[in-house]
């Protein structure tokens, strides 16, 4: 899956929460949606998205906080 933007970082500490974004978009819904795309196509259109992920906090200070990354993704 390709990611626009390709990765997401918390503003606040600078966590890396690419993987969570990937997580929050790796649901089954997403999967139902791309099975009735026509075959024929080589490359899907880009697809607006805007999930909720929990970033963990800094290291060694769990202070868990809630962001909204928002973007386009492509399978």
């Amino acid at each position: 899956m390709e990611l626009d933007p390709a990765t997401y970082t918390c503003p606040d500490d600078h966590s890396d929460l690419t993987a969570l974004v990937l997580q929050s978009l790796g649901g089954a819904g997403l999967e139902v949606a791309r099975a009735w795309l026509p075959r024929f196509r080589s490359r899907p259109r880009p697809q607006p998205f805007e999930v909720i992920v929990t970033c963990p906090g800094p290291a060694g200070h769990p202070a868990p906080h809630q962001l909204t990354c928002s973007g386009t993704y492509r399978s």
